[in-house]
């Protein structure tokens, strides 16, 4: 699988706005920075509990366009009237025995949720899974106290495998961590 840095995956305008899907390129640290400190600020339902510093962003960065470049993972990044303002990643499962399965994780910051944006990021998603990656099944966890976001997958036709009580300590509380997945048609 060949990506170019940067290629336009989607355009689209929403409520005026203006909103791209695209791979990511190496000047996108301090955008991408500014996104996960404040996903982070806002505590909301990611692992990541602790700032991160730009050499960590840009050593996350660099692994993110590598793996793009082997073909292991691919990540879009969500840029909404010039702003870096959320992503989605697909990584591919290592073993011949589940190539055809994907996980999946999306974000998108406060200000543009509720705009079918998510919505549209996570097709966007499943059609990438699908067609570059050939798989057949995605697969992803959510927190349990995560409303919004479970009620996105479940409106998108993903279903509840299961759930691992206590699993994923949320800034000192625990929660189920619901493991949900979809077949792709």
């Amino acid at each position: 699988m060949s990506f170019n840095e940067g290629k336009i995956i989607r355009k689209f305008s929403v409520q005026g706005r203006k909103v791209i899907f695209r791979y990511p390129k190496r000047t996108d640290a301090p955008g991408m920075l500014g996104y996960i400190n404040s996903m982070i600020d806002e505590r909301t339902f990611i692992s990541k509990q602790k700032k991160a510093t730009m050499a960590e962003e840009r050593k996350w960065l660099k692994e993110k366009l590598e793996n793009l470049r082997k073909g292991s993972e691919i990540t879009i990044c969500v840029e909404i009237d010039g702003r870096y303002a959320g992503s989605g990643h697909l990584r591919a499962k290592p073993y011949e025995g589940e190539k055809h399965v994907v996980n999946l994780g999306i974000g998108l910051l406060k200000d543009f949720r509720d705009l079918g944006i998510g919505s549209m990021l996570l097709e966007t998603m499943e059609k990438i899974a699908k067609g570059l990656m050939k798989a057949n099944i995605i697969e992803l966890d959510c927190f349990s106290i995560n409303s919004r976001g479970l009620h996105v997958y479940r409106k998108s036709g993903y279903a509840e495998a299961g759930r691992i009580p206590g699993a994923i300590n949320h800034y000192g509380k625990h929660c189920d961590k619901v493991i949900m997945f979809k077949v792709l048609k």
